[in-house]
C-alpha cells in the first residue's frame, strides 16, 4: 500500500513537472480588442497575461501601460503580428472584422457577449476559465451577482412609488437615446424609473427635439465625460432634473458597471 502511494505520488509530481515546462514553452499572451474586456481580465486577477488591449483601455492604472491597437475603422494588424497572442478576447460586433485578417493572425478568438446587466458576471467567468481559473471564475460570478442582487433589493420600486420619466442622453447633437433593450435602459429599470423611449426600434436612435419636449421628461441622464454645462442640456426640456454619471461607469459594461447604477439609482431616489 505504502509503495503504491509513494508510486502515485510520483505520477502526480511527473504529470505537474510536464504541465510547468510547457506552460513556461508556451506563456499564455492575451490581447484585449474593448476597454471593459480588459477591465474584467484584471477584476479576475489576470492582469498579468495581457499583452495588449484596444484604444481606452485606460482602467485600471496598469492597462494604460499595454501597447493600444486601434480598432476602428480596421485593426492595427501590424502591431496584432508582433504581439503573436495566444488568446484574442472580442465583442461579437468585431466578428466580421476579425474575420478579414490575415493568416499570420492565427490566435484563437473568444467572443464575450453581454446583453443583460447579470451577462457582466458571465462574461468575467468565462474570460476566467478560458484562462484556466475555474477558481476565480466561481469567485467572481458569485460576488458580482451578490452585489447587483443587493442593489436591486434596495431600489426595486415600491408599489405607488412615483416612476420618473427618464430621457437618457447619449449625445445632445444629434440627440440620441437607447431602447429597452440596452443595458442602459436596463439600468434605468433596475433604478425603479421609467425609459420614455423605451419601444424605440432601434438599440441606439435619433430622437428630435419636438419628440422630446412632447415626452415631458422628468429627469435627463447624462454620461459625464467632463463638467455638465447647459450646452450639454436640450433647451426643450429646461424642467428636467439633470443627472450625470461617470461615462466610463456608465458606459463600459465591466467590473465598474454596479458603480454606475449604484451612483444612478442613488441620484434617482433622492429626485422621488
Amino acid at each position: 500500500m505504502v509503495s503504491r502511494g509513494r508510486c502515485s505520488l510520483r505520477v502526480i509530481l511527473l504529470v505537474l513537472s510536464c504541465w510547468l515546462i510547457v506552460a513556461k514553452a508556451h506563456p499564455v499572451r492575451v490581447v484585449s480588442l474593448a476597454p471593459n474586456l480588459t477591465e474584467l481580465v484584471y477584476a479576475v486577477g489576470a492582469g498579468e497575461v495581457l499583452v495588449g488591449a484596444s484604444e481606452y483601455s485606460d482602467y485600471p492604472a496598469p492597462a494604460r501601460l499595454l501597447p493600444k491597437i486601434a480598432v476602428f475603422p480596421a485593426f492595427n494588424q501590424e502591431l496584432l503580428i508582433q504581439l503573436q497572442p495566444s488568446l484574442i478576447l472580442a465583442l461579437p460586433s468585431q466578428r466580421a472584422l476579425l474575420d478579414q485578417l490575415p493568416a499570420a493572425i492565427a490566435s484563437p478568438v473568444h467572443y464575450i457577449a453581454i446583453n443583460t446587466i447579470a451577462d457582466i458576471a458571465s462574461a468575467g467567468s468565462q474570460i476566467a476559465r478560458a484562462l484556466g481559473r475555474p477558481a476565480a471564475a466561481r469567485r467572481f460570478r458569485a460576488d458580482w451577482l451578490a452585489q447587483l442582487q443587493r442593489i436591486q433589493a434596495q431600489y426595486r420600486a415600491q408599489p405607488g412609488a412615483k416612476k420618473l420619466r427618464t430621457f437618457f442622453q447619449l449625445s445632445q447633437q444629434p440627440l440620441l437615446t437607447v431602447n429597452k433593450t440596452s443595458l442602459l435602459s436596463q439600468a434605468l429599470t433596475l433604478c425603479g424609473a421609467d425609459n420614455l423611449f423605451a419601444e424605440l426600434a432601434l438599440p441606439v436612435a435619433t430622437v428630435s427635439p419636438e419628440t422630446l419636449l412632447q415626452a415631458q421628461p422628468d429627469v435627463i441622464v447624462l454620461p459625464q465625460h467632463r463638467a455638465v454645462s447647459a450646452a450639454d442640456l436640450p433647451v426643450v426640456a429646461p424642467k428636467a432634473t439633470t443627472v450625470a454619471v461617470p461615462a466610463d461607469l456608465i458606459l463600459r459594461p465591466g467590473p465598474r458597471f454596479l458603480l454606475g447604477i449604484e451612483r444612478l439609482c442613488q441620484a434617482l431616489a433622492q429626485l422621488r
